[in-house]
């Protein structure tokens, strides 16, 4: 979650001189040409994007943004350079989609609680057509060869759509933004998706670990672009990620 609030939000540096550097909370430095003057937004926000939910926990939550921070900039990332040395780009992807295929029935439950028969029948096919010809999800056949591309619904986004607010925002030690919604989402999905019924509960713990790790290896950048790019890191997160989950209601 805490890498998906940060897939719209890519930044190229045109600078032909390199810029000045300024702290962020990880200790890493960022360009200052984060720094915006008195009217700019932070790239890629609109006014609009910039609303948020109630924030009543923040102290608690700056707390564990920067545990989370200091966890991926101090351990995570480290590790993940090792891990993209010995493990190729083609094999974590493959793993990626091989946990993708495995939460197919997040997708599917949530497209039929929102009545999506399309989306409902295309999640069906996907999972017949990447559980066999896929070699069990592995490799996504339904997308290069059928065309069928994976129906972002989830549990939280249906709350959205039968009008349940956002509630509070919160942001979890390793799991990092949320809010209220989406944390009640996210609970109802655990019992959707089949390797986190695993027993015991520790392996169950340690295959979501492998796959939260696989997907930041391939998707971490995108957190470390907004974070440097940021005057304020914990805003501009919590912006993204909120503006995120919005588009996520909004579309069918």
């Amino acid at each position: 979650m805490l890498l998906a609030a940060c897939s719209s939000s890519k930044h190229v540096q045109t600078d032909l001189q390199e810029p000045p550097k300024v702290e962020n909370p990880s200790g890493e430095t960022a360009p200052s040409t984060a720094l915006q003057s008195p009217g700019e937004t932070i790239p890629g926000f609109t006014e609009a994007q910039e609303e948020s939910v109630a924030d009543p926990l923040e102290s608690f939550n700056r707390a564990m943004f920067i545990f989370n921070d200091k966890l991926y900039f101090w351990a995570m990332k480290p590790a993940i350079r090792g891990y993209n040395q010995v493990v190729p780009e083609a094999a974590r992807k493959s793993v990626r989609n091989f946990f993708l295929n495995l939460e197919m029935p997040v997708r599917f439950v949530s497209s039929l609680l929102q009545a999506q028969i399309v989306a409902m029948g295309i999640e069906l096919a996907r999972f017949t057509i990447n559980s066999t010809a896929g070699v069990a999800g592995f490799l996504d056949v339904a997308k290069s060869s059928f065309y069928l591309e994976p129906q972002e619904k989830d549990i939280g986004q249906t709350l959205g759509k039968y009008g349940i607010g956002e509630g509070l925002y919160f942001v979890w030690p390793f799991v990092g933004p949320s809010t209220a919604r989406d944390t009640g989402g996210l609970f109802v999905e655990l019992f959707l998706t089949p390797w986190r019924l695993v027993n015991p509960a520790g392996a169950a713990a340690g295959i979501g670990m492998y796959d939260y790790f696989n997907r930041a290896s391939l998707d971490a950048i995108e957190y470390e672009e907004l974070i440097n790019s940021a005057v304020e890191p914990y805003a501009a997160l919590k912006n993204a990620y909120i503006q995120y989950r919005r588009n996520v209601v909004k579309n069918k």
